[in-house]
């Protein structure tokens, strides 16, 4: 019975990876023309090198044919089907394309990204059975648990804005969130975090699948609340990415639509760039990114290759000395970028080696993939594609202990577990 229910779903997706396979081929060909046109010779002095090796291309192209047919036969959830893609956008092409071109990026890096995409495709047709508890969620009462979270930041800010508050809804703000998480304390800042980038966002797409429109609003309108004092543009525009993602309740069309979606991006950005000389497009969909991160595990590897921190500059800075004045991230802008005022932030293959050697990005990749397997066991309704789009984004560029607290995905976790399951969610009274 198993092997006839694997074989009727790998059927019925096969066209989807088949249309995935042959658009990952494309963007590859697509960044490799970027990083030899337009990133090496506009962005050389930032340590984009391009030394192009025989060897390295037929490896480069050896193992992306074989990771391809790996796709291609190896079954799936559609959950898997939607994050799988994102770790062969992230992990695989953007780090075939570096190790091609960049004569620094070592073997070793590529095996972790390897590593990393090899695990994801193992757990893909793994479930885990959970019993969760088998209770409605009632969304008032989750809004007026929000909004009693809230009355903190009412109490300080109060209810009215400022006409400098609207006016820095287009324009960056540092000054003003600069000054706002001055005048809170450090859990506060935590508590906004949380409610920013999980909570509200969660409550919006719930009131988004049950078509309680009136609470989409005033959840929105409390998420531009909190904008509004702390014009953090990155969470506002996060979540309105999330509520307009809840739409899609697809992940196999919200998966294709993404990835067409960049191939027609990269294309426009490519075409603007030679016949109008404007690259802030091919900029910010290649370079930013896809390709950065790639470079900044070459930086994270050369500059701790001969001491390591242990977490001293995080939780476990009682047992280890952290020898810096500041943060990892600045120390590899200033180092590399010549910037002592750019937070080269990475992800979790970088912090495991700066934090533990081979032994730590071996751990680290362990974690997020446990963490995927959890999420790919629950029955995770596609309409909170968004949060998870903007989770994977976040283990790509940030330490993944900064993800897990700061950033709230640990709420994020739990709230999985309760509340984000198709049972949960499917649209009824209340």
């Amino acid at each position: 019975m198993l092997d006839q229910n694997l074989t009727i779903y790998h059927k019925k997706i096969q066209i989807h990876k088949i249309i995935a396979v042959i658009s990952f081929f494309i963007i590859f060909l697509l960044f490799d023309y970027s990083y030899k046109s337009f990133i090496h010779p506009t962005f050389y002095y930032m340590g984009y090198d391009y030394q192009p090796d025989t060897v390295r291309t037929f490896v480069a192209y050896l193992l992306l044919l074989l990771y391809l047919f790996l796709f291609v036969i190896i079954p799936m959830t559609d959950f898997m089907f939607f994050v799988n893609s994102l770790v062969y956008l992230f992990y695989l092409i953007s780090a075939l394309v570096v190790f091609k071109n960049h004569p620094d990026y070592r073997y070793i890096i590529l095996f972790f990204n390897l590593l990393f995409v090899s695990l994801m495709l193992i757990i893909s047709p793994i479930k885990i059975r959970f019993r969760q508890p088998k209770f409605k969620i009632d969304l008032i009462t989750t809004f007026l648990i929000i909004l009693a979270l809230s009355v903190p930041f009412f109490l300080k800010f109060k209810l009215n804005f400022s006409i400098k508050s609207l006016t820095d809804f287009l324009t960056p703000g540092v000054d003003l969130r600069r000054t706002a998480f001055q005048n809170i304390n450090s859990w506060q800042i935590y508590l906004y975090s949380w409610l920013s980038k999980i909570f509200i966002p969660v409550f919006l797409i719930m009131s988004i699948i049950r078509k309680r429109y009136g609470l989409t609003i005033l959840g929105f309108v409390l998420m531009l609340y909190f904008y509004l004092n702390f014009t953090q543009k990155v969470v506002f525009y996060g979540a309105i990415l999330v509520t307009l993602l809840a739409f899609i309740n697809d992940y196999k069309k919200l998966t294709l639509a993404l990835i067409l979606g960049l191939i027609f991006s990269v294309l426009v950005g490519i075409s603007i760039r030679l016949l109008k000389g404007n690259y802030l497009i091919e900029g910010l969909f290649v370079k930013r990114i896809f390709i950065l991160p790639q470079l900044l595990n070459v930086f994270y590897f050369d500059f701790f290759h001969a001491q390591k921190l242990h977490l001293s500059y995080s939780f476990l800075s009682p047992f280890f000395h952290y020898h810096y004045k500041v943060t990892p991230p600045f120390l590899i802008g200033k180092e590399y970028f010549h910037n002592p005022m750019i937070s080269a932030n990475n992800g979790f293959i970088s912090q495991g080696y700066m934090d533990f050697g081979y032994l730590g990005v071996i751990v680290y990749t362990l974690i997020i993939v446990v963490i995927w397997l959890y999420f790919n066991s629950l029955d995770i309704h596609p309409a909170y594609s968004g949060m998870f789009l903007i989770l994977f984004f976040s283990f790509v560029s940030s330490f993944w202990t900064t993800v897990i607290v700061t950033h709230g995905a640990i709420w994020l976790i739990i709230l999985a577990y309760f509340m984000l399951d198709k049972y949960r969610t499917n649209p009824s009274p209340g």
